[in-house]
């Protein structure tokens, strides 16, 4: 049976865990961990009031955004080697192109997966794919600023989803390095020609664009909006997600081609023959006029995508913060008005 990895999409407190990574050569990049689980340090055995662990976890608030303090107590310092000696391990072996796949064969990396089997010259940008690794090692940057490598390993992923962003302004669920590519896209950045239809499709759905982006606004915040490549590629994104939300109604379809039209912004209702014995299939057969997708939706966690994608944007650009508000007002007016009436108001 093949032993398959995920991406370290994980959330930053279980990469920092300090008592259940294996061990590694104590030359490797980070602290020495041959020692990590002594008693004293993983809370067995001693008084579960007064644990290094929990003494650790007492801390001032971080502001957003701010890196963490330097490592105060042994076991921090600990943890944050392990989470060096991941973050190196992914960045110098894993990565291909700087970005990940979903699912890595341990012993084999050539053999890689998403949703299906990639070569070597194609990465996920869907989660939990590059977006969430580069989101991981700006985190891992602001835990531990005393190591730059962590931010060179931020860069480098999010310079492979610059490589994925196509000219509509989002992104797709893959990127393919590939000359010519076999997974194909209208690639802002590398495509002459886009003459594959649907490839200029910016998706919203499953959160592809909304973490993308989110990843590219925070690494240029870590690298001081210094590097104009990463810079360049946020606010082309961010300019064409403002012509994304619909004016009127201020929902979001599940992707774009370009600016959206207006919508009427009216209240959710049901159906006139719901309730009747025609069954939900012959209720909604013929109803609409659009493909759900080019419709205001909350498919597949958009509406936490958004508010998440907007926060940081306004948190990332305080000179354009109320432009984000306002589209983040309008988003919550729309979510009001999408609620459904009794007898299920949900």
């Amino acid at each position: 049976m093949r032993t398959l990895f995920s991406v370290i999409t994980p959330p930053l407190a279980l990469l920092l865990s300090a008592c259940d990574l294996p061990k590694v050569d104590s030359e490797s990049e980070g602290e020495p961990i041959a020692d990590a689980c002594e008693e004293d340090e993983c809370g067995q055995g001693v008084d579960s009031t007064d644990t290094e662990l929990e003494r650790d976890d007492v801390r001032p608030t971080i502001a957003v955004g701010e890196a963490e303090p330097a490592a105060a107590t042994p076991l921090r310092a600990k943890a944050l080697g392990r989470m060096r000696n991941a973050a190196k391990y992914f960045h110098d072996n894993v990565a291909r192109h700087g970005g990940y796949a979903w699912h890595h064969n341990a012993t084999n990396l050539s053999e890689r997966w998403g949703d299906i089997q990639l070569d070597e010259d194609q990465i996920m940008i869907q989660s939990p794919g590059t977006a969430d690794v580069t989101i991981v090692f700006v985190e891992a940057a602001l835990a531990d600023p005393a190591t730059p490598a962590l931010k060179t390993y931020a860069k480098d992923a999010a310079m492979a989803l610059r490589q994925g962003q196509v000219k509509s302004g989002g992104w797709r669920l893959y990127a393919d390095f590939k000359p010519t590519p076999t997974l194909k896209a209208c690639y802002l950045n590398t495509t002459a020609n886009c003459s594959c239809g649907g490839c200029k499709f910016s998706t919203y759905d499953d959160q592809v664009t909304q973490n993308a982006l989110i990843a590219m606004m925070r690494t240029d915040k870590l690298l001081g909006f210094a590097d104009t490549a990463i810079s360049g590629a946020s606010s082309y994104a961010r300019a064409r997600v403002e012509t994304s939300q619909f004016p009127t109604n201020g929902g979001f379809p599940q992707g774009f081609m370009g600016p959206v039209a207006g919508r009427p912004a009216l209240q959710a209702s049901y159906p006139p023959s719901i309730g009747t014995s025609c069954g939900l299939a012959n209720c909604y057969a013929n109803s609409y006029t659009n493909e759900y997708w080019d419709d205001p939706t909350l498919n597949d966690n958009l509406a936490s995508a958004f508010v998440e994608m907007l926060y940081w944007a306004r948190e990332v650009y305080p000179a354009q913060a109320t432009t984000y508000q306002a589209m983040l007002t309008a988003y919550g007016a729309f979510l009001r008005r999408a609620q459904m009436p009794q007898p299920q108001p949900a």
